[in-house]
């Protein structure tokens, strides 16, 4: 067996894992599974329509409610990795680093916790291989189908507009920096958002009225963002070594996901959600640029290590997950 091929393997074994892991989880181990427990036997639900069919799937295959639940955190978490991991396989081909790194920067809050938004971001993710290939018509169909898992991808919709070619260097230096300048208005921003929501659709001005009214004081420069920022900018360092129109276009939508995550700071949950996408990104963004420096194990000793301490303090020392319940309860 070659290399390629043991890596592959590696690759399978661990994926399997994930969604096994996501899918039989004790409910409670997280805060979503025991939202999503509710959820599956709750009707009038104001989701996506992937959400109802996956949950009308599931109570047609039993009823018996914690197995439908089961059903549903495995049908997701199955979407999730298999659709990350084509687009894992489209720009790193098959790069076990880029798997282990997204269970630490990502896992927990895409494929746990926000499972709905998780699997529209690994659609993002696969989406933004047809944008590299100058294929908008792909780009868009793959961004409608996350829509159908998460609403707010329809963000997502005017990064058609990008191209492959052509990559201004200080525009993209400048860009974040610009934007952050945004914080210092967090308060106008907000109030300008909170006095005009009936401009919008019922449903959009619940949601944000909602969001809203949960702004707080979050950290904009966090251990997340400041690992995120570094990655952006030294990639811009390397690109000139590495450039290709794959990186090019992650780096472009990077930038700007970067811009607005500081312009929509005002909005805790909005600006969380940018940030974890920016998270799942950077997977297939870091092998480039690990290939971009001499001591490429220094700098993959460096990041792992990073993402490692990220993982710990998110999931440990802010107590994301119950890991009391898991050694207690076990699988089921």
């Amino acid at each position: 067996m070659n290399l390629a091929n043991k890596h592959f393997v590696l690759y399978l074994y661990f994926a399997i894992f994930l969604i096994v892991f996501a899918g039989l989880r004790p409910i409670g181990f997280d805060f979503d599974s025991q939202n999503y427990s509710n959820m599956v036997f709750e009707d009038n639900l104001s989701v996506e329509p992937t959400f109802i069919f996956i949950r009308f799937l599931a109570r047609c295959l039993t009823g018996d409610k914690e197995y439908a639940v089961r059903i549903v955190l495995l049908i997701y978490a199955f979407i999730n990795i298999l659709i990350l991991s084509i687009a894992i396989k489209n720009f790193v081909k098959f790069n076990v680093i880029s798997l282990f790194l997204y269970f630490f920067m990502a896992y927990t809050m895409l494929t746990l916790t926000q499972i709905r938004f998780g699997v529209a971001v690994a659609f993002f993710l696969w989406a933004l291989y047809d944008l590299s290939n100058s294929n908008r018509k792909g780009y868009l169909f793959k961004i409608l189908l996350a829509i159908s898992f998460h609403y707010s991808l329809a963000l997502a919709l005017p990064l058609a507009l990008l191209s492959p070619s052509g990559f201004n260097k200080r525009f993209y230096i400048v860009l974040p920096l610009l934007f952050s300048f945004s914080i210092l208005f967090k308060d106008m921003f907000l109030m300008i958002l909170i006095n005009n929501i009936g401009i919008f659709s019922d449903y959009l001005s619940m949601k944000l009225s909602r969001h809203a009214k949960g702004a707080t004081s979050l950290p904009i420069l966090n251990f997340l963002s400041l690992f995120l920022l570094l990655v952006y900018y030294s990639s811009l360092m390397v690109i000139d070594k590495v450039s290709n129109a794959r990186l090019l276009v992650l780096l472009k939508v990077f930038g700007w996901g970067l811009a607005f995550y500081f312009l929509f700071s005002f909005i805790e949950v909005f600006s969380k959600r940018i940030l974890f996408t920016l998270a799942a990104l950077s997977v297939l963004i870091i092998p480039f640029v690990i290939k971009g420096f001499k001591n490429k194990l220094l700098i993959m000793a460096f990041v792992i290590i990073y993402a490692l301490v990220y993982f710990i303090n998110l999931t440990v020392r802010h107590s994301l997950l119950d890991y009391e319940l898991y050694f207690l309860q076990g699988f089921i």
